[in-house]
């Protein structure tokens, strides 16, 4: 598995129209490993256990907004039918294949990165971890939802944050 990707700095200066030579200028590494916290046999084998019967045949570490996910193409028990699974690289959470590009869209379309929200949503609670998180739409407003759990709290804090604004939306406290 690469865990390194290498960016041409003459390429996106040409795509930007700041320059017209494609000859590579200096090539930049960025170490995505160091951004996951997850490692790549654990993000393996929640994806062999989400699709059991499938196989991986291709697996990548690639940056999106607000962080690194493992990207697996998955190979059916028929031989034929494939998907793309995305798993975060620090959370563990498994992007729905049917819904990778609509969460793609999703994460584009906030003004709020995901980073960002999971410090506001961690600092409305006092400090915790959060263990589950998502963006959606509801009742037409763009935002994140996540659980955060406190040590001695007991039970789950729900957090939303616009993910236009930043603003907290919605606090919830359940106890499981």
């Amino acid at each position: 598995m690469s865990t390194r990707i290498r960016l041409s700095i003459a390429a996106a200066l040409v795509a930007t129209g700041c320059a017209s030579s494609p000859e590579p200028v200096e090539d930049v590494t960025i170490d995505l490993a160091s951004h996951a916290s997850v490692t790549a046999d654990s993000a393996e084998a929640l994806a062999m256990g989400y699709l059991p019967g499938w196989e991986i045949h291709q697996s990548e570490l690639e940056p999106y907004d607000g962080g690194v996910w493992y990207e697996f193409e998955m190979v059916g028990d028929d031989g034929e039918t494939d998907t793309e699974l995305r798993i975060d690289a620090n959370t563990g959470r498994i992007f729905e294949p049917a819904t990778v590009e609509q969460e793609e869209g999703q994460l584009r379309a906030a003004a709020i990165p995901d980073a960002r929200a999971r410090e506001i949503a961690i600092r409305t609670v006092g400090g915790g971890r959060i263990i589950k998180g998502d963006i959606e739409m509801e009742d037409s407003v763009l935002l994140y939802s996540y659980e955060v759990v406190r040590e001695g709290m007991g039970g789950v804090t729900v957090i939303d944050v616009d993910a236009t604004t930043g603003n907290v939306i919605g606090q919830t406290h359940e106890v499981r």
